[in-house]
């Protein structure tokens, strides 16, 4: 639904609201289903209703003909909705698909606001209706069902081979009294997309996958000089033992640097690359240093983006503020920068501009992060968002 609400030729010719009336979102929904129907792939489709939505429901002129009158708004559209999903197992049942389909009919929550509706009808409840089994299921005749179970019960009646663990597979206490006590935590799970939080382990086996596939990668964890005294050359030495390939050089913190020692080390060091800030142009520098394949230069200033060049750049916080407002992805694809630094908070507080980075294929490296306790669980938890961090100690073992 949402790749016809979001082109401007409906190529259902259906009168289109602000999001698509339930009537048409089923007359859609059948289509679709029968054009997948002659592929013979097994296919799952997601009907998601909205005319029934608090306070009062969306009233369809075009039922009114059809459907007996109701006490409010609001009845009207269940009765209505109540109408499109019994045509729509019809439908079902008629193309001879649902012996073959597993239909799952949930909500998801109970009606916000005024519940005098629901006088002397008893205790509200939330109700999962299904045509699978409960052997396929899973689910015990007495056994409590929480939002929580839900993915995992519809896998099981689907019959979908998998290997998927879920947060109700760690609970092993009172599940709503889990929820409760783990709210804000739970909520932040979901948004960063990661099983692994601090207040739940996931299995050693998932662990370790991740410990193999992310925290042993050279490109995802960057040592910084960050100005201090030690001598440049024994920084790079020290780190490179440490087992960090990509190293920074933060020029502007220096008073004097012998660009000549610093080459030398890298043309020594083949597989190690330099990140660095510098008060030169870039053009200018890029070409005094060794291998610009191996160089990866921040940049503050939109404007001092170069025409023509031989080096990736990495865009700062500062950068993304001199941007004009808008999709910062888009501007930054423009400009061919594939890279940029985020401090935690920052990625905290605009989470949304780290998915849009994401999609388009943009690294986010963080650094300024407020915990170094726990580096590997910081990654972890942020790794819906990040490609790598800037840090001075880290395990590729």
């Amino acid at each position: 639904v949402d790749k016809f609400n979001s082109t401007e030729t409906n190529p259902y010719d259906i009168s289109m609201y602000h999001a698509a009336r339930d009537k048409d979102l089923f007359i859609m929904a059948k289509k679709e289903i029968s054009t997948k129907k002659e592929n013979s792939k097994p296919f799952c489709t997601i009907i998601s209703t909205l005319d029934t939505h608090a306070p009062n429901g969306f009233f369809d002129e075009r039922m009114k003909d059809i459907l007996p009158p109701q006490n409010s708004n609001l009845e009207f559209m269940v009765s209505a909705v109540d109408f499109y999903v019994k045509d729509f197992i019809d439908f079902l049942e008629r193309e001879e698909l649902l012996k073959n389909t597993a239909v799952f009919i949930l909500p998801d929550h109970l009606k916000l606001g005024n519940s005098s509706l629901f006088r002397d009808t008893g205790e509200r409840n939330l109700f999962l209706i299904t045509n699978i089994p409960d052997t396929l299921t899973k689910i015990a005749n007495d056994e409590k069902i929480y939002q929580i179970d839900l993915p995992k019960i519809v896998l099981n009646g689907a019959t979908v081979k998998h290997n998927q663990k879920f947060l109700t597979d760690y609970i092993t206490t009172d599940k709503n009294q889990f929820i409760v006590d783990n709210i804000t935590n739970i909520s932040t799970a979901n948004i960063s997309g990661i099983q692994t939080h601090k207040n739940f382990e996931a299995t050693n086996s998932m662990k370790n996958n991740l410990d193999k596939t992310i925290f042993a990668k050279k490109d995802r964890f960057i040592a910084t000089s960050n100005g201090s005294t030690t001598s440049l050359i024994d920084f790079l030495d020290t780190y490179y033992n440490k087992g960090f390939r990509y190293l920074e050089i933060d020029f502007l913190k220096y008073n004097e640097v012998n660009l000549n020692l610093i080459n030398e080390w890298f043309s020594r060091y083949q597989d190690a690359t330099l990140i660095t800030s510098n008060n030169e142009d870039i053009s200018s520098f890029s070409r005094n240093f060794t291998d610009t394949k191996r160089l990866i230069m921040k940049i503050n200033e939109p404007l001092k983006v170069p025409t023509k060049r031989n080096v990736r750049l990495m865009a700062t916080e500062h950068f993304l503020r001199e941007l004009d407002e808008g999709d910062k992805e888009i501007d930054l694809k423009r400009l061919n920068i594939d890279m940029v630094v985020l401090s935690e908070q920052h990625i905290d507080l605009s989470k949304a501009q780290a998915i849009a980075f994401k999609k388009e294929n943009i690294k986010i490296y963080m650094n300024n992060i407020k915990s170094t306790a726990n580096l590997k669980q910081t990654f972890t938890n942020k790794a819906a968002y990040i490609h790598g961090m800037f840090v001075n100690e880290w395990s590729f073992n």
